[in-house]
């Protein structure tokens, strides 16, 4: 049976040819925070020349046209670190 021509499937020579890209893995959480976090949780988002790739608490930026990783693996918090916002921690309680 063949499907109707919306329906068929992409030929492997018809996809354009996308980077290899290291990502981002549950070691890099080991790497900066000493421990692991189970279970990896990998996310993406892409935009016109860079990749933002993140697993859990680690993210990283990508050259997207190469795949070639800007820079080393950061911590998520690093995003907000030069922030002129308070630490917001004496608003909450720690409860037992």
């Amino acid at each position: 049976m063949r499907l109707p021509e919306r329906h068929q499937p992409c030929e492997p020579n018809n996809l354009w040819p996308a980077p290899h890209i290291e990502a981002v893995s549950n070691q890099d959480n080991f790497n900066i925070y000493g421990g692991r976090v189970n279970p990896p949780d990998p996310n993406a988002a892409v935009g016109k020349n860079h990749i933002v790739e993140m697993a859990n608490l680690a993210f990283a930026v990508y050259d997207k046209a190469t795949g070639n990783r800007i820079g080393p693996v950061h911590a998520i918090g690093d995003l907000w670190a030069n922030f002129a916002v308070p630490s917001c921690r004496r608003y909450f309680r720690r409860t037992r």
